[in-house]
Protein backbone atom coordinates (compact mmCIF):
# COMPACT_ATOMS: atom_id res chain seq x y z
CA UNK A 1 0.00 0.00 0.00
CA UNK A 2 1.09 3.59 -0.39
CA UNK A 3 0.59 6.87 1.16
CA UNK A 4 -0.76 9.02 -1.50
CA UNK A 5 -1.63 12.08 0.77
CA UNK A 6 -1.10 12.97 4.37
CA UNK A 7 -2.96 15.01 6.97
CA UNK A 8 -1.09 15.83 10.09
CA UNK A 9 -3.64 16.37 13.12
CA UNK A 10 -2.36 18.71 15.45
CA UNK A 11 1.35 18.55 13.99
CA UNK A 12 1.16 14.32 14.50
CA UNK A 13 3.34 13.84 11.62
CA UNK A 14 6.29 16.70 12.47
CA UNK A 15 5.80 15.51 16.17
CA UNK A 16 6.85 11.70 15.52
CA UNK A 17 9.61 12.79 13.09
CA UNK A 18 11.33 14.87 15.36
CA UNK A 19 10.74 13.03 18.58
CA UNK A 20 9.95 9.51 17.39
CA UNK A 21 12.02 9.15 13.66
CA UNK A 22 12.50 5.10 13.95
CA UNK A 23 8.56 4.55 15.22
CA UNK A 24 7.46 6.96 12.33
CA UNK A 25 9.52 4.37 10.04
CA UNK A 26 8.40 1.42 11.63
CA UNK A 27 4.84 2.40 10.40
CA UNK A 28 5.41 3.39 7.21
CA UNK A 29 6.83 -0.10 6.58
CA UNK A 30 4.34 -1.56 7.95
CA UNK A 31 1.82 0.35 5.48
CA UNK A 32 4.70 -0.17 2.26
CA UNK A 33 4.02 -4.12 3.64
CA UNK A 34 -0.11 -4.23 3.16
CA UNK A 35 -1.22 -5.64 -0.07
CA UNK A 36 -4.29 -3.89 -0.73
CA UNK A 37 -5.28 -5.84 -3.99
CA UNK A 38 -5.51 -8.91 -1.39
CA UNK A 39 -7.62 -6.91 0.55
CA UNK A 40 -10.41 -6.62 -2.28
CA UNK A 41 -12.87 -9.83 -0.75
CA UNK A 42 -16.20 -7.55 -0.20
CA UNK A 43 -18.56 -8.53 -2.62
CA UNK A 44 -20.55 -5.62 -3.82
CA UNK A 45 -24.51 -5.98 -3.38
CA UNK A 46 -24.97 -2.40 -5.15
CA UNK A 47 -27.42 -2.51 -8.05
CA UNK A 48 -24.69 -1.01 -10.84
CA UNK A 49 -21.55 -2.73 -9.41
CA UNK A 50 -23.61 -6.17 -8.28
CA UNK A 51 -20.65 -8.77 -8.08
CA UNK A 52 -17.73 -6.55 -8.48
CA UNK A 53 -14.82 -7.34 -5.79
CA UNK A 54 -14.72 -4.02 -3.37
CA UNK A 55 -11.97 -3.12 -0.60
CA UNK A 56 -12.65 -4.86 2.91
CA UNK A 57 -12.10 -2.80 5.42
CA UNK A 58 -12.23 -5.03 8.02
CA UNK A 59 -9.61 -7.71 6.37
CA UNK A 60 -7.73 -4.11 5.75
CA UNK A 61 -7.51 -3.61 9.51
CA UNK A 62 -6.81 -7.10 10.42
CA UNK A 63 -3.46 -6.93 7.84
CA UNK A 64 -2.60 -3.55 9.49
CA UNK A 65 -3.09 -4.90 13.05
CA UNK A 66 -1.02 -7.88 11.83
CA UNK A 67 1.94 -5.78 11.01
CA UNK A 68 1.97 -3.54 13.71
CA UNK A 69 2.15 -6.53 16.03
CA UNK A 70 4.92 -8.34 14.31
CA UNK A 71 7.05 -4.84 15.40
CA UNK A 72 6.39 -4.98 18.66
CA UNK A 73 3.04 -2.64 18.51
CA UNK A 74 -0.26 -3.40 20.34
CA UNK A 75 -3.50 -1.56 20.20
CA UNK A 76 -4.26 1.10 23.17
CA UNK A 77 -8.06 1.78 23.07
CA UNK A 78 -9.30 5.09 25.40
CA UNK A 79 -11.60 3.96 28.17
CA UNK A 80 -14.78 6.12 28.91
CA UNK A 81 -14.57 7.12 32.69
CA UNK A 82 -17.51 7.24 34.43
CA UNK A 83 -20.12 5.54 32.27
CA UNK A 84 -21.18 2.07 33.74
CA UNK A 85 -23.44 1.28 30.78
CA UNK A 86 -19.85 1.09 28.57
CA UNK A 87 -19.29 -2.54 28.47
CA UNK A 88 -23.29 -3.24 28.05
CA UNK A 89 -23.35 -0.74 24.94
CA UNK A 90 -19.91 -2.10 23.45
CA UNK A 91 -21.36 -5.63 23.57
CA UNK A 92 -24.78 -4.14 21.39
CA UNK A 93 -22.63 -2.75 18.99
CA UNK A 94 -20.58 -5.64 18.53
CA UNK A 95 -24.00 -7.75 18.66
CA UNK A 96 -25.53 -5.37 15.90
CA UNK A 97 -22.48 -5.16 13.05
CA UNK A 98 -22.08 -8.97 13.15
Amino acid sequence: MQIKSRYSHLNGEEYMLVHHPQLWTDIRAVIADVDAESCRTKVSKEKNRKGELLFSPGEMNRRFKDGFEKKGMATAENTILGNPQRKAFKQRARDVWK
